[in-house]
């Protein structure tokens, strides 16, 4: 009878933990624009990555600038970068 119990909550665990990952796995269909802004600065090693990222949100105003790490984190700190 405890094997047959195991068993259960197995599979009660198994369709609940499906179920979390592919709960997030919906097209999103919104119409709506969105009026995002964002700035990023920092490290010219990933500013070519950064820039490639912000193209790929047309509806957002995404202001991207290298410097360095430091330049950034003084930026975020600052609050002139997010």
């Amino acid at each position: 009878m405890n094997g047959k119990r195991i068993g259960i909550f197995g599979l009660l665990m198994a369709v609940i933990v499906f179920g979390m990952v592919f709960s997030g796995c919906t097209q999103n269909t919104s119409t709506q624009s969105s009026n995002v802004k964002l700035s990023q600065t920092g490290s010219s090693t990933v500013l070519p990555l950064a820039i490639a990222w912000a193209e790929q949100f047309e509806g957002a105003q995404i202001s991207v600038s290298g410097g360095g790490s430091s330049h950034g984190l003084n930026s975020l700190l600052k609050g002139e970068a997010d």
